[in-house]
C-alpha cells in the first residue's frame, strides 16, 4: 500500500503542475521564459533526471542556468528535438500538452538563437577551395618557370555574389574542374 504523504505530495505536485500548464498555455507564446523553461522541466523531468543516476545520463543540472544556454547548446538543442517529438516524457509519466510541448521547443530554439547573436558567432575556419584559373595559371607560372597563358584551357570561374571570382563559396572542385586541371597540370609537364 502506498505511503499517504507520498500519494499527497504526488497529488500537489500534479495539481501544481496543472495550474502552472493552464496559466502557461493562456499566455501569449513570446511570454515564455527562462523560469518557465524550469518550471517545465521540474514538472515533467525531474523524476528521471535528477539523482545519483539520472536517465540516459542526462541530468537537469546542466540546464539549470541561463548560461547553460551558452556553455550546453548542444542538450539544449538534443532536449527540445526530444519533447517536441513527444519521446519525452516517456510513457507512463505525466505528459505535458502538445500546445506546451511545442512553446517549450520553441522558446528553447528562440533562446538559444538569441543567445548565439549576443555572443557574437564566432566564424568557422572557411572552406578549402581550388585556386581559381588566374591563380592556377599563376602558380604554376612560378614553379615551373613556364610563361604560357594556361589559365584559358581551364573553365570560367563563376563570379560570387560580389563579383569576385575567387569567393570560396563558388570555387568548389566538380568532376569538369578535376579534370581539365590535370589536363592542364600534365600539358605544363610535358
Amino acid at each position: 500500500m502506498p505511503h499517504p504523504r507520498r500519494s499527497t505530495i504526488r497529488l500537489l505536485g500534479a495539481c501544481s503542475a496543472s495550474l502552472w500548464l493552464v496559466s502557461v498555455a493562456m499566455a501569449e507564446p513570446e511570454n515564455f521564459s527562462f523560469a518557465d523553461s524550469q518550471t517545465f522541466l521540474h514538472s515533467y523531468c525531474r523524476s528521471c533526471h535528477e539523482g545519483g543516476s539520472p536517465a540516459g545520463g542526462f541530468h537537469l543540472g546542466r540546464v539549470n542556468s541561463p548560461a547553460s544556454l551558452k556553455t550546453h547548446s548542444q542538450k539544449w538543442t538534443s532536449l527540445a528535438a526530444r519533447v517536441r517529438k513527444g519521446e519525452m516524457p516517456p510513457k507512463g509519466a505525466p505528459t505535458p500538452e502538445f500546445e506546451l510541448r511545442d512553446r517549450f521547443a520553441g522558446w528553447v530554439q528562440s533562446a538559444l538563437r538569441t543567445e548565439a547573436c549576443a555572443s557574437g558567432i564566432i566564424p568557422g575556419p572557411s572552406a578549402i577551395r581550388r585556386l581559381n584559373r588566374d591563380e592556377y595559371a599563376a602558380t604554376l607560372r612560378d614553379l615551373l618557370d613556364i610563361h604560357l597563358d594556361i589559365g584559358r584551357m581551364l573553365p570560367a570561374d563563376g563570379a560570387g555574389g560580389e563579383g569576385f571570382d575567387n569567393a570560396g563559396e563558388t570555387l568548389f572542385l566538380s568532376p569538369l574542374h578535376s579534370e581539365k586541371y590535370m589536363e592542364v597540370a600534365r600539358f605544363a609537364m610535358d
